[in-house]
């Protein structure tokens, strides 16, 4: 079956080398062949040598440009097939073919190279018929096989390109759409990576000055992904105007929130991007060191990283700057900012005091040298090559305006497809929870959904709320890091509220009385009110659960006791009716609600594995037997 997007786009780059060769014959450039698939689509050769001529004047040359004009028409394709769209070819060679497989591309890819050692415009390729049937073959057009020779520098790389192509012929040439973070398959080298991203954002980057790669993060409307949302321009910046000379870049890839598994994802599919964000981040900030965090038992995603690292390092891409690896404890505020720096010095994952954030008081700090650190959650510093080589403006174009680029969402609990997602931001919770996580199971009806266990509740009525940071704040929820827990109406409301409110307590770390006490409160009252210890009419033991959970957050040096104070009364008043049979000493049936603290991912089974211990942690982080 001929697949026509690729047909045209041979065709393009045939009419724009012809075009840059000088030839200006409509008659001499369009073979009868030509004219008669152009004649099938409902087009012209005198349209498409207008468009070709226009672009090769008026800009830098791409059959992509072309495209976007005439949109491949569907009328064309409706008007070939009689109302029908063809579908793509798919009968891609397999991915384990070597170069000698298919006839004539190892002269094809000398050919290209000598173009370019030529200083040939880049957007320009093979007028030659025999070069055009070659990567027919390939399945690839002319503009996209000069790029990948441009920036693949061996054949076995150009091979494993063009084998990352057909493995998922529905994405981009190289399997990886501009600006996203998540391949279909593990990149398995940094060569791979390359050819799948183009240019080597590291070189590129440092090639800019700070203040260049600032502007393009100022541009591009990045907001952390780590759960505030705070613009990363500012933040790089603020580094960068610092007075302390010494600094520190700190990748936060301890993630624990219940109900997230984005940045593990990211890490075993992709280390690639977030390692050359953390390079390019200390060449924006002049930093003396480079540290990620993980969780020691992330044991995959740590192997894979300090596999790209090394990887990298043989490359000669660390610039006299070496990137430490530091495991850390199960802790939940591992996570936090400020306890993460702690860990990283050698302390426990004891949250600092709320004045000393880590762009003041950095790591290593003495009197005379607060060595503020630059710290960012692994997704953030993943977003950062694509804007340096793409630019600012080019990743603003997606998602919203309030939030630029993409989310890796993770969605569990009462879906059909449980799984890691990246999409645009701005899909709203409706399509990501019905479209893309498959709905509710048959017969039941979601009724509310988390945000981890940092944000208000996220009714049903408010699922067509688009994600993005202040949408999420318009609605009394957050955005957080992207990880829903949902829930459908067969889920038990006390239950949930009694996992999520011991789940904080026990992860408070008991500097700040108040936070340990108030949620020590909250979680006791739940516990006593589903074991049918309150049997008051007036339904005191619910005021007694808010009381203790707005009283947490006092003088706090973090954001947990916070996290209870809105989260648990939010839950307690949007689903009175669910308590208030236990509060008159009824007794409804239901089965402790396990939290969703997410330890493993099978992608196949769409299936997520539970830390089974957490019931098991006391509030002084030990383990009952």
């Amino acid at each position: 079956m001929i697949d026509w997007k690729l047909e045209f786009k041979l065709l393009c780059g045939h009419v724009l080398m012809e075009l840059a060769a000088g030839e200006r014959t409509p008659a001499r450039i369009f073979s009868e062949a030509d004219r008669e698939f152009l004649r099938l689509i409902g087009s012209k050769p005198q349209e498409i040598f207008n468009a070709c001529d226009d672009l090769l004047n008026n800009g830098a040359p791409a059959y992509a440009e072309i495209l976007r004009l005439h949109e491949i028409r569907r009328d064309y394709f409706l008007h070939a097939q009689g109302g029908k769209t063809p579908p793509l070819k798919t009968d891609y060679r397999p991915a384990e073919a070597t170069l000698g497989d298919i006839a004539g591309l190892p002269r094809v890819i000398d050919k290209a190279r000598a173009k370019l050692e030529g200083r040939l415009t880049d957007d320009l390729f093979f007028p030659c018929s025999q070069s055009r049937a070659v990567l027919r073959e390939l399945g690839i057009g002319c503009v996209e096989f000069f790029e990948l020779i441009r920036d693949c520098p061996t054949d076995e790389a150009v091979l494993a390109a063009i084998r990352h192509r057909r493995k998922f012929p529905l994405t981009t040439p190289t399997g990886l759409k501009t600006h996203w973070l998540i391949p279909s398959e593990p990149f398995l080298s940094y060569e791979e990576y390359l050819c799948a991203t183009g240019e080597n954002a590291v070189h590129k980057a440092r090639a800019m000055s700070p203040e260049q790669i600032v502007t393009e993060l100022l541009a591009s409307g990045l907001r952390g992904r780590g759960g505030a949302g705070f613009p990363t321009g500012v933040k790089w910046r603020t580094l960068a105007r610092h007075t302390c000379p010494t600094r520190y870049v700190v990748c936060n890839a301890a993630e624990g929130e219940p109900g997230t598994f984005k940045d593990r994802y990211l890490l075993r599919k992709n280390p690639y991007a977030t390692i050359e964000g953390m390079l390019i981040a200390a060449h924006a900030v002049n930093a003396a060191g480079i540290y990620i965090a993980l969780k020691r038992s992330f044991g995959p995603s740590i192997e894979r990283v300090r596999q790209a690292i090394s990887e990298m390092a043989s490359k000669g891409l660390m610039d006299g700057i070496e990137i430490k690896i530091v495991e850390g404890p199960e802790e939940y505020l591992f996570g936090e900012e400020k306890a993460l720096l702690n860990v990283v010095e050698g302390f426990p994952p004891m949250p600092r005091e709320a004045y000393c954030p880590p762009y003041e008081i950095g790591l290593f700090a003495t009197p005379n040298s607060p060595n503020p650190a630059l710290l960012d959650n692994a997704q953030t510093l993943a977003h950062v090559p694509s804007i340096v080589r793409h630019g600012g403006a080019s990743f603003r174009r997606l998602g919203t305006h309030d939030t630029s680029g993409t989310l890796i969402f993770t969605v569990c609990g009462d879906v059909q497809r449980p799984g890691v997602y990246e999409c645009e931001a701005g899909i709203t919770l409706r399509k990501l929870f019905y479209d893309v996580a498959g709905g509710p199971h048959t017969g039941r009806q979601f009724k509310v959904a988390l945000s981890g266990v940092a944000c208000g509740v996220i009714l049903a009525d408010r699922f067509d709320t688009p994600t993005e940071f202040d949408a999420f704040q318009m609605i009394g929820s957050g955005l957080g890091s992207a990880g829903f827990i949902v829930l459908d109406n067969a889920a038990s409301i006390p239950r949930v509220t009694q996992a999520v409110a011991r789940f904080l307590y026990v992860e408070s770390c008991n500097q700040c009385p108040a936070c340990k006490a108030g949620l020590r409160t909250a979680s006791h009252g739940i516990d006593e009110l589903l074991q049918h210890l309150h049997l008051h009419d007036d339904r005191a033991g619910l005021d007694w659960i808010m009381e203790g959970a707005h009283s947490a957050p006092q003088a706090n040096r973090c954001f947990l006791p916070a996290q209870g104070a809105k989260l648990i009364p939010g839950l307690v008043q949007s689903f009175r009716e669910e308590f208030e049979p236990y509060a008159k000493g009824k007794r409804p049936q239901s089965e402790p609600w396990p939290i969703p603290k997410i330890v493993d991912y099978d992608e196949e089974k769409h299936h997520f594995s539970y830390d089974e211990k957490q019931t098991k942690k006391k509030p002084d982080w030990t383990y009952a037997p």
